[in-house]
């Protein structure tokens, strides 16, 4: 389920024109990518947000820039549902 809101609840939805994504952790569980499936249904990695010493740092892809004309509203939630991601884990 994507997030779409945060101002009073958490609002959580599954909609359809919003491709299926997937967080997944890196083999030393020092980063979390979230990605898409692109058409040919390949992960299309989107936001890597990553820890250097106490910061959070959030990267924004390649793919993610190309996202804005084809699927803004992939870019829309994409961050509140990583942030979600990120929050379950600590």
């Amino acid at each position: 389920m994507w997030v779409t809101s945060w101002k009073h609840a958490l609002g959580l939805a599954r909609l359809s024109y919003l491709p299926r994504y997937e967080v997944g952790e890196s083999a030393a569980g020092d980063q979390l990518t979230f990605s898409t499936r692109g058409p040919d249904a390949e992960a299309v990695p989107l936001l890597v947000a990553g820890r250097a010493g106490g910061r959070l740092l959030l990267r924004e892809t390649e793919q993610y820039g190309r996202t804005a004309d084809e699927r803004d509203a992939v870019r829309l939630y994409a961050r509140a549902t990583l942030a979600l991601h990120l929050a379950a884990r600590g």
